[in-house]
């Protein structure tokens, strides 16, 4: 009898053990789950920036004039100047709630350089709509309490690109240095700048592993939580 009563507590400790050995397995494999999305929405962020870039360094004018205003570079051998391409960083983007769809233009009062050409511009705008547009339908952006969308991309001039919590899509905003962490176009330092893709996505992840990031945890008893990354990428 003491013999079979020995047995069977070693069954339940047994038991117990296996349990343990199974809920274990269980979180690694959430948790790769997680860190595989999450290496995903990186990588669609990655290639959102690259596609963006490659367009603001492909906008130039195709056909000049050899007595076009431009700047002092001349191309090899010619005495024809370059025009200054648009500036990318001060484009001011608005989203149409009825159409669900991103419109951009020049902020009010703004004047382009006048050696930028007229259509390039227009393409510069026409861009980055398309290109907010596509982000959006690429990436978990998420809703702020107004509803709202809380993400987004950005291109802008800054020389630390790695901070900013999120997007604001008029250059000229109060608040656009401070959520974006971008340089505001009256600072001394913007014209040397370097263009500074930005583009934030929201991510699920555990309350252990989100650390300090913000975050819109509406249920305290939930062990997960929504948070928005960020994604930079610098045009040198």
């Amino acid at each position: 009898m003491k013999q079979s009563g020995t047995i069977m507590l070693e069954v339940l400790i047994s038991i117990v053990v296996l349990a343990l050995g199974i809920l274990g397995l269980a979180s690694l494999q959430a948790y790769s789950l997680r860190a595989a999305q999450s290496s995903n929405l990186r990588s669609i962020a990655a290639d959102l920036a690259s596609s963006m870039a490659e367009q603001i360094q492909t906008n130039r004018p195709k056909s000049l004039a050899a007595t076009e205003a431009g700047i002092d570079s001349k191309y090899y051998g010619s005495s024809i100047v370059i025009p200054i391409p648009p500036n990318y960083a001060h484009i001011k983007c608005e989203y149409d709630n009825s159409t669900e769809k991103y419109t951009c233009s020049k902020p009010t009062g703004y004047t382009p350089n006048s050696k930028t050409k007229t259509n390039s511009q227009k393409l510069a705008e026409e861009e980055t709509a398309y290109w907010l547009n596509l982000i959006n339908a690429s990436l978990p952006l998420g809703f702020n309490s107004d509803g709202t969308i809380k993400g987004g991309g950005i291109v802008c001039k800054d020389n630390t690109p790695d901070d900013g919590i999120s997007p604001v899509f008029d250059p000229t905003d109060t608040d656009y240095a401070t959520k974006t962490g971008c340089l505001s176009s009256t600072s001394a330092e913007y014209e040397n700048a370097p263009y500074v893709i930005k583009i934030w996505y929201e991510e699920q992840t555990t309350k252990k592993e989100q650390g300090t990031l913000s975050t819109d945890d509406i249920d305290e008893k939930d062990k997960n939580v929504r948070v928005l990354r960020r994604f930079s990428s610098s045009l040198l």
